[in-house]
């Protein structure tokens, strides 16, 4: 039995490059129509895990939130009283759905159409239990905009396009250590389904893979935006007061391919590496598509050494 979760070591950009295309043999099996892979990069390989935004910690403005529920010291719908650590687990989940209920009105004051329904959990006083439920707690494709926005939640970010994903691990905004490798994550998502149902407990976090809506959302389409999410995570949270990744959750699973490989770059082929995207117009300008990314983009552009 193979290990379900690899990572390959590159020191050459173009190597590196030529073998991550979704061009490349590795993403298609034989006579195959479609993909059944999907892609996010990450800048900072040493010290990232495959974690979704409101699961991180050192987010500022997400801890004062959380800060907030705990203050309000909400009462569980059915009255009951947690553990300490449950607690911590649904107000963690409570400040998330907030957030995005916050998004949410004030977008729709300000003339966007928003699709998708939330509720204030410090207006009913009610803590949420468990996941998104995919539509019971609220819209996937609400909180996907709100993720996309900046808005901290249990979603994670993929891609279909590995290059699209590969410009991110790779581009300075996104990197917090320029000596840090950097690390494309490929998903296959046939051979986790077929693994995560032999699961024979229902408590371990699967993960759930998620196609939003992308008619409404440029910047989705752009990037052929794909979510995950880790559900469910309270059993995990509250036996370890810490959040699962997508590594370990797919770590457990039995399976004779690898179902998730990383490809990590080393520091100092980044550069070149970003050359190389930016010859084939792979930019923050197309990425994420808004008049300010285009002044960015032809600004570095003409930055360059000509």
């Amino acid at each position: 039995m193979a290990s379900a979760v690899e990572v390959l070591k590159f020191t050459d950009a173009r190597e590196f490059l030529s073998r991550v295309r979704l061009s490349a043999d590795t993403w298609w099996d034989a006579d195959s129509a479609r993909s059944d892979w999907v892609f996010r990069g990450v800048g900072d390989a040493d010290c990232w895990t495959l974690v979704p935004s409101a699961w991180r910690t050192g987010n500022t403005n997400f801890d004062r939130l959380c800060e907030h529920v705990r203050s309000q010291v909400l009462p569980l719908s059915d009255n009951t009283a947690p553990t300490p650590a449950l607690r911590e687990y649904l107000e963690c989940r409570a400040a998330e759905q907030e957030a995005v209920h916050v998004f949410a009105q004030l977008a729709r004051s300000l003339g966007f159409k928003i699709e998708g329904h939330t509720q204030s959990p410090l207006d009913i006083r009610l803590l949420i239990h468990e996941s998104l439920g995919f539509g019971q707690v609220g819209s996937h494709d609400l909180f996907a905009l709100a993720q996309h926005h900046g808005i901290p939640t249990r979603l994670l970010d993929w891609s279909l396009d590995p290059i699209v994903a590969t410009f991110f691990a790779a581009s300075p905004p996104f990197r917090r250590n320029e000596d840090s490798s950097i690390c494309l994550w490929a998903l296959n998502t046939s051979r986790l389904q077929v693994a995560q149902a032999k699961l024979t407990t229902g408590t371990a976090p699967r993960v759930h893979v998620y196609y939003p809506e992308r008619s409404t959302n440029a910047y989705l389409h752009s990037q052929s935006g794909v979510m995950t999410e880790l559900a469910p995570a309270k059993s995990f949270y509250v036996e370890n007061r810490r959040w699962p990744s997508v590594e370990e959750a797919v770590s457990v699973l039995a399976s004779d391919r690898q179902i998730l490989v990383g490809h990590r770059l080393s520091h100092d082929q980044v550069p070149l590496l970003l050359r190389l995207l930016s010859r084939e117009g792979v930019n923050r300008a197309q990425l994420m598509p808004s008049l300010d990314n285009v002044a960015q983009t032809a600004m570095e552009s003409l930055a360059r050494p000509r």
